[in-house]
């Protein structure tokens, strides 16, 4: 269940002797690879890199790198109270999962028709940048060769959600006793205030929302006020 099934990244190669060296990809792209491009590893040890039947008994050269599943979920609440002062804290979050990227949000420029342009996009394998987080831009063959389901590009979706801050103060009812009233609390309140992610080192999503291609508009962080009053 939730099972993610891809390629082993080797690395990128470096050279064109490198990439004639190296077992042949050209069944997963036939239009030739170059230094900048994606190596694979060649698991079944054919000299060649292939998808086999997609099958569990011959998944090609393919295994399963990640989970879908998230480890565990968690949320909980803390607060504090002190003459008449409290502060309350909501946590909300989920253990190790991991996350295949698909879309332009992640690899800046999946063809020519479709990209999107975000700081990471300098972030590519160039001769100048042979260490470049992303592999060289080949618009169009990049998606079907270099950007298919691996290892190397499997990112970790825990994280940690401040989802709500209330910091409020009770006025003593000595104070609010003659005007008929008690327990008057006046209290302000953040949601979303903060998520902490390592998806966020390469994502602009929300990691709560990881669906399709992550196209939904993101949760907003909102502040209220308010004013609790028992009448007596």
């Amino acid at each position: 269940m939730g099972a993610i099934w891809g390629f082993k990244t080797v690395g990128k190669f470096q050279s064109a002797t490198q990439v004639s060296n190296a077992p042949d990809q050209s069944r997963i792209n036939a239009s030739g690879y170059q230094p900048g491009d994606i190596q694979y590893a060649d698991l079944n040890h054919d000299g060649k890199i292939t998808y086999g039947s997609k099958t569990v008994s011959d998944p090609g050269d393919q295994e399963i790198i990640g989970n879908t599943t998230p480890k565990f979920l968690y949320g909980f609440t803390v607060g504090a109270q002190y003459e008449g002062v409290y502060v309350s804290v909501f946590l909300q979050g989920q253990g190790h999962t991991d996350y295949w990227p698909t879309n332009n949000y992640f690899w800046n420029v999946t063809s020519e028709y479709q990209s999107t342009v975000t700081p990471k996009i300098a972030d590519r394998w160039t001769t100048d940048n042979p260490n470049g987080y992303f592999p060289r831009l080949d618009i169009n063959n990049g998606s079907s060769k270099n950007m298919v389901t691996q290892s190397g590009y499997l990112l970790n979706a825990a994280y940690m959600r401040l989802k709500n801050l209330q910091l409020g103060y009770t006025i003593p009812d000595k104070f609010t006793g003659k005007y008929h009233l008690s327990q008057v609390k006046i209290y302000g309140s953040i949601d979303n205030l903060a998520t902490f992610s390592g998806v966020f080192k390469h994502q602009y999503v929300d990691p709560e929302l990881l669906q399709s291609d992550e196209k939904i508009y993101p949760l907003q962080r909102t502040y209220s006020v308010g004013v609790s009053v028992n009448i007596l």
